[in-house]
């Protein structure tokens, strides 16, 4: 089961971005803000969006791996909610970032990617739910 490997690699993606100081958000004044430098050297206190982000995978693989299921599932079915469920914290978490990235139709490209996941998986889900 490489589930968990997947929970930390992506925690680890999180926090490594904090580290780099890459994947910032807004500026704010609030006590929850971090102190960030970006990338033009400035440091201000920033929305804490990899630490977010790390915390809410967390708690989505966590709650994967230990949710029972009440019905018997195909193998699988816990590794493409996993993948769901992190494609689409990174679509909520990435419209909220404020570093500089390129854009396509105004929003980033992770974004673009995630949500083409989601459409991956919903084609999925539904072929596998018409095929029972």
């Amino acid at each position: 089961n490489l589930l968990p490997l997947l929970g930390v690699f992506a925690i680890a993606v999180w926090l490594t971005s904090w580290g780099a100081g890459v994947g910032y958000g807004p500026k704010t004044e609030a006590w929850y803000g971090i102190k960030v430098q970006d990338n033009l050297g400035l440091v201000s206190r920033r929305w804490p969006l990899p630490i977010v982000g790390a915390l809410l995978t967390a708690g989505w693989i966590t709650g994967v791996i230990f949710f029972p299921l009440k019905r018997v599932r195909k193998p699988g079915f816990r590794a493409v909610s996993a993948l769901s469920g992190l494609s689409a914290l990174n679509v909520v978490i990435s419209l909220f970032r404020a570093d500089p990235a390129p854009l396509l139709w105004g929003l980033r490209w992770e974004s673009w990617f995630s949500i083409l996941i989601l459409i991956g998986v919903g084609v999925y889900m539904f072929s596998e739910q018409r095929g029972n």
